[in-house]
């Protein structure tokens, strides 16, 4: 539970507060190419999340996740066509950004609203967690609204392959903490989960012909 602790605090600690100026956010992991910009993206309860059907799951992990830090419930909105106006987060594909590859993305947030677009699903998702990193911490109580930092980001990974390995074997962990590390993975960028369950060589031998 503690390397969990430590995970998710190293993943927060650039997180930008509720306040009236949005505190220059610190990306976990530094993204390629990002550069800070005037102004601020005002959250509140017309929110709306725009997206096209297909990708509708990765919108509603984001609408939940605003709803965690905010308070605020963001609708999800499906549209054949989807595009940013006021007041509006964007979820889009455009395969011809092959330059991104399947895992990059690039996220504007501007006052008027809030733009991730990736060639493929995996780089909107990432995206989106990006951008979960601008939220704050948590709600504030009696407050409505809240100020987004307005970043340009674009962002491909250097590696491939970026895993943690969790051992069971030794140590019981609960499902709820199961949960919360691969939600803190998700977010540090972390695409391969190596889960070490038993020591024993019979019970290896035996998960491995029921994967077979």
């Amino acid at each position: 539970r503690s390397l969990l602790a430590a995970l998710e605090s190293l993943v927060m600690a650039g997180l930008a507060w509720p306040a009236e100026q949005p505190t220059p956010p610190v990306l976990i992991p530094l993204p390629a190419r990002f550069t800070r910009l005037e102004g601020s993206f005002v959250l509140g309860p017309k929110t709306v999340i725009r997206v096209a059907k297909p990708e509708a799951g990765t919108a509603q992990i984001l609408a939940d996740a605003i709803a965690r830090s905010t308070g605020i419930k963001a609708r999800v909105r499906t549209e054949s066509k989807p595009a940013l106006r006021n007041g509006t987060i964007l979820l889009s594909l455009n395969t011809a950004r092959v330059s991104l590859g399947e895992e990059g993305y690039t996220l504007g947030v501007t006052p008027k609203g809030a733009r991730i677009t990736a060639a493929k699903s995996a780089g909107l998702f990432y995206g989106m967690q990006t951008l979960r990193q601008l939220l704050p911490l948590g709600p504030v109580q009696g407050q409505t609204e809240y100020q987004l930092a307005c970043v340009s980001v674009e962002d491909t990974p250097r590696f491939g392959w970026r895993g943690y390995l969790l051992d069971s074997s030794r140590h019981f962990i609960t499902k709820t903490n199961i949960l919360d590390l691969l939600d803190a993975l998700a977010m540090a960028k972390l695409n391969v989960f190596q889960w070490h369950l038993v020591d024993r060589s019979e019970e290896r031998r035996v998960g491995k012909e029921c994967r077979s």
